[in-house]
């Protein structure tokens, strides 16, 4: 169900995936305040799936506006779809703090064949990336300033494994952070929860596609992310013999420490990497000596923040992944 807010001259946009797709779209044409619309309506705003939006029908600030999806997305899993047509230099500054805050669903064509395209697109399971929008940016020649790196992945399907010492290591929040953070690069993401703690209602948000370890997707992705819980032995042969990549969570914690020290030598021989939490920086250098080559991961209170663990992520990532050009604008 998509809820469309829109001046009265584009309020046939969506028309199309009425027609074709079945969706069923409320309307509402006219000039909002959107911050007054989504706080008022919020608990209503519950039922929909998706809400698009037609720019040129906003009245607030921009800082009011990205109070008013930041809002909207921390309560719902909701998309939010933005209609630009061929006005998107009279709204950069507005899409640019929208890109900011993950918003990347944006229509920016008048073209029919096009839009219809992208209508399909923003509306698909995952909706349009970073790595579309950026592309379709390009290719309209627009003047809007994003980060133009693109990456190219080596292979469709990179499976990653993410298993823990024990529980608590911060297995799942590690997980969440490499997906989304890859998701950010632009990837096509699926994150797997492999272990039967029945936690993805909880858990799932816009940008990455969510399955437990019994679905199927009907689309290839660029990496697979396996939340695999705690290790035990058919987690580490579904590693060595399914997985592109391994993690092994652990703790610096000295009440923790022996449950990394009796499963390390379960991956003997299997290229893993090992990522320790809680451990500061005067500490890392022991721990090294101790243990051999580690990463440390900083502090995460919210694992949906892709860039906090950039560097590390980037390093693990470097053999699977090709940027392929950099266009500046401006």
């Amino acid at each position: 169900m998509l809820l469309y807010l829109s001046k009265q001259e584009n309020r046939d946009i969506f028309d199309y995936l009425a027609e074709e797709k079945g969706m069923v779209i409320k309307k509402y044409s006219g000039s909002f305040e959107l911050k007054s619309f989504i706080l008022r309506d919020m608990r209503n705003l519950s039922h929909y799936q998706y809400m698009a939006i037609d720019v040129s029908c906003i009245k607030d600030s921009i800082p009011e506006v990205v109070e008013a999806f930041t809002a909207l997305k921390k309560m719902y899993k909701i998309r939010i779809i933005l209609y630009v047509g061929d006005l998107l230099e009279d709204y950069e500054k507005l899409l640019q703090a929208c890109i900011n805050i993950g918003i990347y669903n944006i229509l920016i064509t008048t073209e029919i064949s096009k839009l219809k395209e992208d209508l399909c697109l923003v509306t698909s399971p995952l909706g349009m990336g970073k790595r579309e929008l950026i592309k379709a940016l390009n290719q309209e020649d627009q003047v809007l300033v994003v980060d133009n790196t693109i990456y190219e992945f080596v292979k469709k399907n990179i499976r990653i494994g993410v298993t823990g010492t024990m529980h608590r290591v911060g297995t799942t929040s590690l997980a969440l952070n490499v997906a989304y953070f890859l998701a950010e690069m632009g990837a096509r993401v699926c994150y797997v929860e492999a272990n039967n703690h029945n936690h993805l209602q909880a858990i799932t948000k816009e940008g990455v596609h969510f399955m437990d370890l019994y679905e199927e997707a009907d689309e290839d992705f660029d990496v697979i992310v396996y939340d695999m819980g705690v290790v035990e032995t058919k987690v580490v042969q579904a590693i060595k013999s399914k997985c592109d990549i391994g993690i092994l969570c652990a703790t610096g914690k000295a009440y923790e420490i022996q449950a990394y020290e009796s499963c390390n030598p379960l991956f003997e021989g299997i290229d893993i990497h090992r990522i320790f939490s809680f451990v500061d920086a005067s500490g890392q250098g022991k721990f090294m000596q101790e243990y051999g080559s580690l990463y440390f991961s900083e502090y995460m209170p919210d694992p949906y923040q892709a860039s906090i663990n950039r560097d590390l992520w980037l390093d693990i990532m470097k053999p699977w992944v090709n940027q392929v050009n950099r266009i500046e604008r401006g």
